[in-house]
């Protein structure tokens, strides 16, 4: 999103194809302390956890208002490596640069051969409804399988692969440019990792509320948050 230059080049292709991947170049990660970046959400353990190789999350959709060529998104993550700062996450985003005024879904990727978005053009999501997004391996060795759900009906899958292929944690959260951006009605529920053999719900969390976001935690897996305007 930094490169504003390249994401112009680009923009006329998204309208003629159902998704695209734009490289961008690698870049730190993007929940760092020196990340310019606002945060509200949670790490499942901010640092490297055993059991965890993948994730799933239902996130209520929202439509703030997104001025200038700033942007909001909401997502869940699998970081790859903490170290390199290497991650692949799903959910959807809104700005004028990439979609206009609705939001879309999108995944993003930095790992070591890029840093590369996938903007989703169809189907798009809906103000209002509940979608559940998931992130898990893939059957073809280094890569992901990328899920998203309404209710119990899978509406988009695709599979990404990055390099390396790895999880040392997990992710959700809301993520805006600026503070001015109003958050209000984010919900993130039934946030789960996957363990090789099932999803079980988080039993921890670690917080993160950027001011002038805050948070209301219901549980390790399912939050709140609000601030922002």
């Amino acid at each position: 999103m930094r490169n504003i230059k390249l994401a112009i080049i680009v923009l006329g292709f998204m309208l003629c194809s159902a998704f695209l991947i734009m490289p961008i170049g690698a870049q730190d990660n993007l929940l760092t302390e020196a990340d310019p970046y606002l945060y509200a959400g949670y790490y499942f353990y901010n640092g490297e956890v055993n059991d965890a190789f993948g994730v799933s999350g239902k996130i209520y959709t929202i439509s703030p208002a997104v001025p200038g060529i700033n942007h909001f998104a909401q997502w869940v993550n699998v970081m790859i490596s903490y170290r390199n700062h290497y991650w692949i996450q799903m959910g959807y985003i809104k700005d004028l640069l990439h979609r206009g005024l609705i939001p879309v879904f999108h995944i993003e990727v930095n790992d070591a051969w890029s840093h590369r978005f996938r903007f989703i053009s169809t189907p798009k999501p809906q103000v209002g409804v509940t979608y559940k997004y998931i992130i898990i391996p893939a059957y073809e060795d280094g890569k992901w399988d990328c899920i998203i759900l309404r209710g119990e009906s899978v509406i988009f899958e695709t599979t990404m692969e990055t390099n390396p292929f790895d999880c040392d944690d997990v992710q959700a959260f809301t993520e805006t440019t600026i503070g001015e951006i109003n958050i209000v009605g984010t919900h993130f529920s039934e946030l789960s990792y996957f363990n090789g053999r099932g999803f079980p719900l988080w039993d921890h969390h670690v917080p993160r509320a950027d001011s002038p976001y805050y948070l209301k935690e219901k549980s390790h897996y399912e939050f709140y948050a609000y601030g922002g305007g």
